[in-house]
């Protein structure tokens, strides 16, 4: 007969075993953006496989139909978005731009679509509070996700040859208010 006592041992140690905060804080990351997103009217996608691309974001438009209905369906443009994120700790505040330390292969990946690619690779950064509980802050009638996004689009056609990371400046008027998304996505389809 087959003891499972150390299977079940197993399974309770993991029960026990708090979530991965910084696999928390990239799931909020995506849904962060999603929603920012889909509140501006656009469909948001996560591709099946992950090739550097976590989201894409896509227009729809409609059409009528005979019956009086809407027919509602992908224009065929789109914006695919590097998603990333940190704590606040982790940038650099200097004269009105964020520094960053992007991973090379990520900084590379954004440099290849751009001068490759039909549409480039968007880099979104989310940063956080440093304290991981005043990240979400639910009232009665409130909702309130704490920090900032910002976007990034590399200006150098040459891919960094380190090995690391590359340190990314991003200017603070890059930093997603409402309408913004849109605006990204006008300027590069």
């Amino acid at each position: 007969m087959y003891d499972n006592t150390r299977v079940i041992t197993y399974l309770k140690k993991i029960k026990k075993m708090p979530r991965n905060p910084k696999k928390v804080q990239e799931d909020i990351s995506l849904s962060f953006v999603s929603l920012v997103a889909q509140h501006e009217g656009y469909k948001v996608s996560r591709p099946s496989s992950d090739d550097g691309v976590d989201l894409v974001i896509s227009r729809v438009i409609s059409r009528p139909l005979p019956d009086g209905r809407n027919r509602e369906f992908d224009d065929g443009s789109k914006l695919d978005i590097q998603v990333k994120s940190c704590k606040e700790s982790k940038i650099v505040i200097e004269n009105g731009s964020i520094k960053y330390d992007l991973e090379s292969k990520n900084y590379n990946d954004l440099v290849s679509r751009k001068k490759n690619a039909l549409f480039p690779l968007v880099l979104f950064l989310v940063i956080f509070p440093d304290d991981a509980t005043s990240i979400l802050e639910m009232q009665e009638d409130l909702i309130l996700l704490k920090k900032y996004i910002y976007w990034y689009l590399p200006q150098a056609d040459e891919l960094s040859g380190n090995q690391a990371t590359v340190r990314i400046t991003i200017p603070h008027y890059q930093k997603i208010s409402n309408s913004d998304i849109k605006s990204i996505y006008e300027n590069y389809n």
